[in-house]
């Protein structure tokens, strides 16, 4: 993985205007995309194989009347009297209301005059309150919610407006019907904080402005998308927030973790392109694997099963991955324009800034391909100020004060945090669920006026009325049928009034309303909806037909039932993932279950805090709550996605610095204070800027939002200062050496993913090492390829390198640049190995001791596919004929079987496929020819022929035990096996 990013960040660095015009055309584009598309988001939920959602859906089929959008327009006297007086001038505006264009019915308290379609009616004494001060009118429209438009809505206010001018109190519920997604005032300051907090960070007003700018590019991309999917696609109106929201978040943190590694390495005077590179394969490390248990947590939402939830995790994790790419390509590319402006001041042992730095030469690496790893445009010019900051050593500095507190004592540190937290966790036990409405808008808005109004006025629960259908379509008596459902619901205890069972025009459908006593979000609701549908199997023994429970309140319901019985499964899904990527990344098992554990302290307490504040109310006034209640039913689980993803995100970032200091030192108690000193001002920095984003989203935000982004704030708080920095560096403390344990087995198991860089930092020493040693020729120094012997030799070009011993064939392979897993150093003609390994393979010919399968072809197409195309080939092809004649006369001496151009391959054995492939490397006039001769007999024939057939100029590579035969050649030994004494023995 390191090696990867390390090659993807010196290309952004080296293409960087590229790189930035790429994703600048992509932000620009995906914007002008979306406009133009014009995607519409949905405030509406939906959760298929539910009772409720099955019986709406089949309300929308057979009672289309029905399921379009409704609105109720109420009206009330100022001052509390009586309303009857005005009388005249509603059912004036009923008819006026029932006159628009897009209104199917209109229901009336008072006796109104046919108008539109909206046949005369005595009116409806039943929306009238009972102290008489307040009346509702209900208009049943002919469009969807999402299809009620500015206009529509224009029109039934002109209608309304003799009242209003009469100085009555009009209200609306159900209009306006769509939610919006922009991002306001607060989330501009959170933005604002979170520049603050960097630059006090960084010391650089420059180096503050970077993680915003590549953040904001990442969420620009992300909603875009977000909205060009919902132009053929149902997508929830919460999804571009909650992608935001997170984008802001782990962008700003992951540009923060990658930009301070490198400045870092700018201070120690790397040169700025091997700095980008470098902090991409080290840090950008663990930002990928940060983002990935994010990615993981939110795309495990769809273990819900519930659609919109699974389109906001899809949503987020967008945002994420959009982040993520953001981080490990345009940010690198920024960094390489900015250039030196980025290095920090150095301060003098007095305590004085620099503000000249010593000037030192610049890295010259021999390797073209980073040639200019050293020098950049305009800011790179002039002299190196790339000097280090010898003044306080990185390895030599004082471990941070917290860190020495924490661990002085980890099992106090343990105890004292596992109770804190539990006791903060506590009253998440008596978290309550619902699905916002109207009543959680904010206050003054006309719903929440219309939703307060009804409530004060006709109960608690006429705001959360429950439906129920009855399919009739086997009922033989109509009559009878609607009188049994009369009949079944008005004696049930919490019921406060029922309206009379309608049939539809097909007489297949009933429907009929139950208004509860209590409010939709009161248990005693749920409890009802639960015995009326208990009561269904009874009622269809007796009548021969039964019953669904359905409306907004009783989908509430079965999503909250939905979402409890998915977090099981969830948890173990997600976390267990999660943990298997953490063991693969920190080869510990003791890492990931501590992450996990953390994480489980962490989500309670965040869990407890809102139940505090949005259930209870402390501090609700503070934040700004729009109402003290139950919070969005999806709350808990998308919660405990996102914290985990974000928990394990500063784990990464903690412990991975820890790994890095335990790998290089072996001490387990010193890599934990100075792997937290490290990063503890990271992670503060990280987990402040987070804190501000999320925390900007709940001062004026909705009531889905609002206990969502107080969790998330609240959580990343608990989970950076009291779980990470407190309880991680205790426990890692306490377990010493244990903490790195993993079974053997298991770790031969796991892929090693390389958190450390190991790999880079290994490229980077040998590249040193090959820029101190002489141009050309073939370099190993404790050279180890499987199981070899390590061996160390030079050789020049045309010289012949005989390698010998058990591991001589496995040493070629690697000098022929065919063989990855190699220890120590290798460089052949100036391409260091394993990293150049292709580049290698490209300029030698190899043959192994095993000759390649056939593949249908004959003898002379495998000649001439294996001799390189030019002006020479027939002469080469003819060259390669001849040889093959010679290693046969030698591998078969007197009875050689004539072998045609035409032979197929398949009728040679494994000598002459072998003596084949030999005899073309031999012509290729490759600069390197390596071929493995062990086993093959007589061998000192054998590399006699090979010697002499191939070209001076190439470099021969033979691994054979054989003694040297007569050449003109430098014959180079190397033992790479026990029965050859280790080193290497030169002869002209």
């Amino acid at each position: 993985m390191s090696s990867f990013l390390y090659r993807v960040g010196r290309f952004s660095a080296r293409r960087r205007w590229w790189v930035i015009a790429f994703w600048l055309v992509l932000a620009l584009g995906g914007g002008a995309l979306s406009n133009a598309l014009g995607g519409q988001l949905q405030s509406s939920f939906e959760i298929p194989g539910t009772q409720s959602q099955n019986a709406l859906d089949t309300l929308e089929q057979r009672f289309p009347q029905l399921s379009g959008a409704s609105t109720r327009i109420v009206v009330a006297t100022p001052d509390g009297t009586d309303i009857s007086s005005d009388q005249d001038l509603i059912t004036s505006a009923c008819e006026d209301v029932a006159s628009i264009e897009d209104v199917a019915v209109v229901e009336c308290p008072y006796d109104m005059a046919a108008s539109g379609a909206t046949p005369a009616s005595s009116g409806n004494t039943t929306q009238i309150s009972d102290d008489g001060s307040m009346v509702y009118i209900t208009a049943d429209l002919t469009v969807s919610s999402a299809q009620i438009s500015d206009d529509l809505e224009d029109q039934i206010e002109s209608a309304m407006k003799p009242v209003v001018d009469a100085g009555l109190q009009v209200a609306y519920s159900g209009l306006p019907a769509t939610a919006g997604s922009g991002v306001d005032w607060t989330e501009v300051v959170g933005l604002g904080i979170a520049f603050l907090v960097l630059a006090v960070t960084f010391v650089s007003v420059i180096a503050a402005g970077v993680p915003l700018v590549t953040a904001l590019i990442g969420v620009g991309v992300a909603s875009s998308s977000i909205l060009i999917v919902a132009a053929f696609a149902p997508v929830s109106s919460t999804a571009p927030l909650l992608a935001t929201m997170l984008g802001l978040a782990v962008g700003i943190d992951y540009s923060l973790l990658i930009t301070s590694r490198h400045r870092a390495q700018l201070r120690e005077g790397m040169a700025v392109r091997e700095s980008v590179a470098v902090a991409i394969a080290t840090a950008g490390t663990a930002v990928v694997f940060a983002g990935l248990t994010v990615m993981i947590a939110l795309l495990g939402l769809a273990v819900a099963g519930i659609p919109f939830l699974t389109v906001m995790g899809v949503g987020a994790a967008a945002a994420v991955l959009c982040a993520l790419a953001v981080a490990v390509t345009l940010l690198p590319a920024i960094l390489a324009v900015l250039g030196r402006a980025l290095r920090p001041r150095r301060r003098s042992p007095e305590g004085d800034t620099a503000d000249e730095a010593t000037e030192a030469p610049a890295e010259e690496p021999s390797n073209p391909d980073v040639a200019d790893a050293g020098t950049a445009e305009g800011a790179e010019s002039g002299p190196d100020t790339d000097a280090p900051d010898r003044s306080i050593p990185a390895a030599a500095r004082r471990p941070a004060f917290w860190g020495r507190l924490v661990t002085a004592s980890p099992v106090v540190t343990i105890v004292l945090v596992f109770a804190a937290l539990i006791a903060v966790a506590l009253p998440a036990m008596g978290l309550r669920l619902t699905l916002p409405d109207a009543g959680y808008d904010p206050e003054g808005t006309t719903a929440r006026t219309a939703y307060d109004m009804l409530d004060s006025g006709f109960g608690p629960g006429f705001n959360g009325p429950l439906v129920i259908t009855a399919d009739i379509s086997e009922t033989l008596d109509v009559e009878d049928a609607l009188t049994a459902l009369d009949d079944e619901f008005s004696s049930v205890p919490d019921v406060a009034s029922t309206t009379r069972a309608v049939p539809n025009e097909a007489l297949d459908l009933a429907v009929l309303t139950i208004i509860p006593d209590s409010a939709p979000a009161d248990t005693k609701t749920a409890e009802l909806v639960s015995t009326l549908r208990a009561m269904a199997p009874a009622f269809e023994e007796k009548n021969g037909f039964t019953y669904e429970v359905t409306g907004q309140t009783a989908l509430a319901i079965d999503i909250s039932d939905r979402l409890g019985a998915a977090l099981p499964p969830f948890a173990i899904v997600v976390v267990g993932l999660c943990i298997v990527l953490l063991t693969i990344m920190f080869r510990s098992l003791a890492v990931p279950l501590s992450a996990t554990v953390g994480y489980l302290l962490t989500v309670g307490a965040a869990l407890g805090v809102a139940t505090l504040v949005f259930e209870h109310g402390f501090g609700a006034a503070l934040v700004g709550v729009v109402k003290v209640g139950p919070v969005v039913s999806f709350m808990p689980i998308l919660v405990m996605a996102v914290l985990f993803g974000l928990a394990m995100d500063y784990h990464v970032f903690l412990v991975s610095r820890m790994r890095e200091r335990f790998s290089e030192t072996r001490d387990a108690h010193a890599s934990v204070l100075s792997g937290f000193t490290a990063s503890a001002r990271v992670v503060t920095a990280a987990a402040l800027i987070m804190f501000s984003v999320f925390f900007s989203f709940v001062p004026g935000g909705s009531a889905i939002i609002q206990p969502i982004a107080l969790a998330l704030g609240v959580g990343v708080l608990i989970d950076a200062f009291i779980v990470r920095m407190t309880l991680v560096p205790a426990v890692m403390m306490l377990l010493g050496d244990k903490a790195w344990w993993l079974p053997g087995w298991l770790d031969r198991l796991l892929p090693n993913a390389d958190i450390e860089g190991e790999e880079v930092q290994r490229m980077r020493r040998q590249r040193e090492w090959a820029q101190a040693g002489e141009a050309g020729g073939i370099h190993a120094e404790g050279l180890r390829v499987g199981r070899s012997e390590p061996v160390t030799f030079s050789a020049d070009a045309g010289d012949l390198v005989l390698v010998g011993g058990r591991g001589a064939g496995a040493v070629v392979a690697a000098l022929a640049g065919r063989a990855a897993d190699t220890a120590g150093d290798l460089r052949v003609f100036d391409r260091i190995v394993p990293f150049d390994r292709s580049a290698v393979a490209r300029t030698a010919a190899y043959v192994p001791v095993t000759p390649d399968p056939p593949a249908g072809e004959s003898v002379e197409e495998r000649l001439r596919a294996r001799t390189p195309k030019g002006p020479f080939r027939e002469e080469r092809a003819v060259e390669a004929a001849q040889t093959l004649d010679l290693l046969l006369d030698v591998l078969r001496p007197g009875g050689a079987p004539e072998i045609a151009p035409d032979t197929p391959v398949a009728h040679l054995d494994d000598s002459g496929r072998w003596a084949l492939d030999v005899a073309a490397a031999l012509a290729g006039g490759r600069p390197i020819v390596a071929v493995d001769v062990t086993g093959r007999e007589p061998a000192a024939q054998l590399l006699a022929v090979v010697i002499a057939r191939v070209p001076h100029a190439s470099t021969v590579i033979v691994a054979s035990d054989a003694p040297a035969p007569a050449t003109d050649r430098t014959v180079v030994r190397v033992a790479a096996g026990p029965r050859i004494s280790t080193g290497a023995e030169v002869s002209a």
